[in-house]
């Protein structure tokens, strides 16, 4: 089995919406770097990509660009090639929704092109690895937004007490695909745990961390 993994950066310039709340937020600063990770993986002929991105969703217009053209660069299967995003609600603009948030054709462009960079990197980057898979369980970061009410209707976002108790239970797996080195030394991990991570900031009046 070879892998390779590669990350570049997908950061937004300042100035541009921020995706993810019921306000209008405009990037003013940079807290951490957004990224798009590519692993890539081949064996027996087989190959796979897998690319995780620093965003609130992929955008539609950008999935097949992205998997045709590394489909091509790879010479490889379009449907081996796999896009997903973190749902980070501090991203970049890559979406519609009413007067909260525009996408910006540009950053999708830059998204676009830095997918598809990243996991050509990774495929050169690929070398001899050894894989290992486990299961542990945390079921004390998330929990169920969805309550029911005293009067037994649901609501998303209602606070806990007062009677209300959750819809469903969370998901508490945490599944991990370990990537060693030949020589036993650890290479990257694909980590995959179900969450929404949400938090506020930008420019908006409620902004906070």
């Amino acid at each position: 089995m070879k892998c390779g993994i590669y990350e570049l950066d997908i950061t937004p310039w300042l100035g541009l919406d921020i995706p993810g709340q019921f306000s209008k937020r405009v990037s003013i600063d940079i807290l951490e770097r957004l990224s798009a990770i590519a692993s890539y993986f081949e064996s027996v002929g087989e190959k796979v990509v897998i690319i995780s991105t620093d965003s609130i969703i992929v955008p539609d217009e950008a999935v097949s660009v992205i998997k045709n053209n590394i489909a091509k660069k790879l010479d490889m299967k379009t449907s081996n090639v796999f896009i997903c995003a973190t749902h980070t609600h501090t991203g970049g603009p890559v979406e519609n929704w009413g007067e909260f948030f525009k996408a910006k054709g540009e950053y999708i462009e830059l998204y676009t092109a830095r997918c598809i960079d990243a996991a050509v990197l990774a495929a050169k980057d690929a070398r001899e690895v050894k894989l290992s898979f486990g299961i542990g369980k945390e079921n004390t970061i998330a929990n169920y937004r969805v309550r029911v009410l005293p009067d037994g209707s649901i609501q998303t976002n209602a606070p806990s007490g007062s009677g209300t108790k959750p819809y469903g239970e969370i998901d508490p797996d945490v599944s991990v695909l370990r990537i060693d080195n030949a020589d036993g030394t650890l290479y990257g991990a694909i980590v995959n745990y179900a969450c929404h991570c949400d938090c506020v900031c930008g420019s908006a009046p409620e902004a906070s961390l």
